[in-house]
């Protein structure tokens, strides 16, 4: 297995977000994909972790940014 992750920039209206992006590399056929939705502490290591982990599970994951690029929430 090939674990790979990228940070994706995106934005929502004049907001900038930083979301997280995790596959395996090695399978070259179509995948399912998920979205991780963080919880209120913002995309901290638990959900890049939790994306992680599902990607190892064959899945494509998507962890969203709900907050901004470095604004955190409180948990």
């Amino acid at each position: 297995m090939t674990l790979t992750t990228q940070p994706i920039a995106y934005r929502d209206g004049d907001s900038a977000l930083s979301g997280f992006l995790a596959w395996d590399a090695t399978p070259t056929d179509r995948r399912p994909g998920m979205l991780v939705v963080h919880g209120g502490a913002g995309l901290d290591d638990h959900a890049r972790g939790r994306a992680c982990r599902l990607a190892a599970s064959g899945f494509v994951v998507f962890a969203c940014d709900m907050y901004g690029e470095g604004v955190a929430g409180n948990s």
